[in-house]
């Protein structure tokens, strides 16, 4: 095997690369031939080091004005028409957070399959989505300086994502409620906070698209939710490819008489759920401070979060052997997707208490008396 001063050649993606010390100081560069067979035999009859230097010193050009940093920069900015205010300013975070500290003390040509690879690493505690994010921003960046000819291929194609899918330990150890707790919540809840838990349970709706709906996306004729968008920290949400914020959803009977009483008694006739200011809830932090909580330490009920009632739902829903499709439809999953029966399903029943009952009679497993 040569030594790191002879030179050598190695294979990148599916490209022949040579590297090597030309004039004490270190190159690695790609010699733009694919890693097939005669090329790697040819590599073998060529000197690595006659090969760098003609690469190096052919058509010799001034440094690159390009660095990861304004590159990024560029990118981000020129697709921001395709993102909303609140992402386009998530999409500068994560790139200033967590791409530019890694890959800055990098030429763009040296970043490869080992660099972007080992930078994933860092990241493997977070979501997937949040990675899946993280991924898109620096892939563009390396798109656009194969754009601009600054490297010679894509590395970002060829590196191997993390493969095992991570939800974040919120989601992994969220635990679902029992039959028996759902009862409990639903008998001892009242107005409104009925109707949002009794919502929230036989729907498996996101808790954002409990909060952002209005009296108008309710058809109290087909019995079905018209859901259109999600309601965070104040600012609507509409759909994106992670999150399905537009669907019709099934409403259980009992829920369903729950609303049209609630409806006759609101004062506010756009918003379902409102705060004591008559105006859509902030978030679901207020809510939980100043109703959830009391409730369950009231009626012996351990709090395990809210969206946990999706987790319940759905946990339900496949003990009660529920054609996955439809479960997954209601939710917003893409249909046969496996993260819905891998992170949301968990089974909530006693032993001698598995539901073999159909979709509509779901409300009569957590409660007739809703």
């Amino acid at each position: 095997m040569k030594t790191r001063g002879d030179g050598s050649f190695f294979v990148r993606g599916e490209t022949l690369w040579v590297q090597g010390s030309i004039e004490g100081k270190f190159y690695r560069k790609s010699t733009g031939k694919k890693a097939t067979k005669m090329n790697k035999a040819w590599s073998v009859k060529q000197r690595p080091l006659e090969v760098l230097s003609k690469i190096v010193n052919k058509d010799v050009k001034p440094k690159s004005e390009y660095t990861i940093k304004n590159l990024g920069y560029l990118a981000i900015e020129e697709s921001v028409e395709a993102r909303g205010p609140e992402v386009q300013a998530d999409y500068l975070s994560i790139f200033e957070r967590l791409i530019v500290p890694f890959f800055e003390k990098y030429e763009l040509e040296d970043i490869g399959i080992k660099e972007i690879e080992s930078w994933e690493k860092l990241h493997a505690k977070l979501s997937a989505d949040r990675r899946r994010r993280i991924r898109r921003i620096l892939n563009g960046i390396m798109k656009k300086a194969l754009k601009y000819k600054l490297i010679n291929e894509n590395p970002f194609i060829h590196a191997n994502p993390i493969k095992d899918t991570f939800v974040d330990e919120n989601e992994v150890d969220l635990k679902a409620y029992t039959t028996n707790e759902i009862r409990l919540i639903l008998d001892n809840s009242e107005g409104w906070l009925k109707v949002y838990f009794s919502i929230l349970f036989t729907t498996g709706m996101r808790v954002g698209e409990a909060l952002g709906l209005e009296w108008s996306h309710i058809d109290f004729d087909k019995k079905v939710i018209n859901l259109k968008q999600s309601l965070t920290q104040g600012k609507i949400k509409m759909s994106s490819k992670q999150k399905n914020h537009r669907r019709e959803v099934y409403l259980m009977p009992e829920a369903l008489n729950l609303l049209q009483s609630y409806a006759q008694e609101t004062k506010n006739d756009k918003w379902i759920f409102v705060s004591d200011k008559d105006k859509p809830h902030y978030d679901n932090a207020t809510i939980v401070k100043n109703h959830v909580k009391p409730l369950f330490k009231a009626i012996g009920v351990q709090y395990k979060t809210v969206k946990a009632t999706r987790k319940s739902y759905v946990s339900i829903m496949y003990d009660s052997h529920i054609p996955e499709s439809y479960i997954q439809a209601n939710i917003g999953h893409a249909i046969g997707s496996a993260v819905t029966k891998k992170f949301y399903y968990k089974s909530i029943h006693n032993n001698n208490d598995i539901a073999v009952l159909a979709s509509q009679e779901l409300d009569k497993k957590i409660g007739g008396s809703v």
